[in-house]
């Protein structure tokens, strides 16, 4: 399971917003209707690419099923957001969306953690020593996540994302040591919300073991004392996976990670699909 900084910061399920959200996108001129429903959209920059999106945090369930399949939607983003370059619009996760839709990030939330069996492999806090190699794991996610949707980024700004994350206040990061030496890590984000529902949850920002010998024991290891650290806050556990752009190498690859994790006790909440603009068309 891995996570980008260049994606929406919201999980959980893509229900009726609530009241402070829909006042707060009001305020901003975010507010919308389409044959009387609802849609929330707004400006949305990648800080990492620097693409300008339209950004659909919620449209009304009537204007993503049959027969639209949220087909109207990209029509109308020169309206929402002028001279963007695609629209990403979060959906319940209930179906697929017609070409050229794709789908960029599903978000999962861990409803039930397996039982983890003896390994040998030892859990800890991230501690200064780990710093290096903690960040350096940061950044390869992120890279990795930039790869996968066929896009990148200077080496710098990913160094900076991932600093970013490191040096959040709320961060925790477990460490998985082999040997006698770390081998990946587990870092959490512990005090975030969703925006568009306001409920608070605890961020699987992202798993990478380095070994790939010991990827599903010490795996397993970090989603368990992630999801104990979670219970403890009284908040459920979310993370998400990047999916492949079409035609990439990893094209499938996030689907069967999707389809391993529900498998294992996870539960899809919403997805975000892309859909790009052709502003010769528009």
């Amino acid at each position: 399971m891995t996570s980008t900084a260049s994606g929406p910061a919201h999980t959980r399920a893509a229900r009726v917003p609530c009241a402070a959200y829909l006042e707060a996108a009001d305020a901003a001129g975010a507010v919308h209707r389409l044959d009387g429903h609802l849609v929330v959209a707004g400006e949305h920059g990648d800080p990492l690419t620097g693409e300008l999106q339209c950004l659909v945090e919620y449209a009304a369930p009537a204007l993503l099923g049959p027969p639209h399949h949220a087909g109207r939607l990209p029509g109308l983003s020169d309206a929402m957001v002028p001279g963007a370059a695609s629209v990403l619009l979060r959906h319940p996760g209930q179906g697929a969306l017609p070409a050229p839709w794709t789908r960029s990030l599903t978000y999962l939330r861990l409803h039930a953690a397996a039982a983890v069996p003896a390994s040998g492999l030892v859990l800890r806090e991230a501690t200064a020593a780990d710093v290096r190699s903690v960040r350096s794991w940061l950044a390869e996610a992120i890279g990795n996540g930039l790869r996968a949707r066929r896009t990148s980024a200077a080496a710098s700004e990913v160094a900076a994302a991932a600093d970013a994350v490191w040096n959040r206040a709320d961060r925790v990061t477990l460490v998985v040591v082999a040997d006698g030496e770390p081998v990946g890590h587990g870092t959490l984000l512990m005090d975030e919300y969703d925006d568009l529902t306001g409920e608070p949850f605890v961020d699987l920002w992202d798993t990478l073991v380095a070994r790939p010998e010991l990827r599903g024991p010490a795996t397993d290891l970090l989603i368990a004392a992630a999801a104990e650290r979670a219970a403890r806050a009284s908040r459920p556990l979310v993370g998400n996976v990047v999916h492949s752009a079409p035609g990439s190498d990893g094209e499938g690859h996030g689907e069967r990670i999707v389809a391993s994790l529900t498998a294992k006790g996870w539960r899809v909440t919403h997805e975000y699909w892309h859909h790009p603009l052709d502003r010769g068309d528009m």
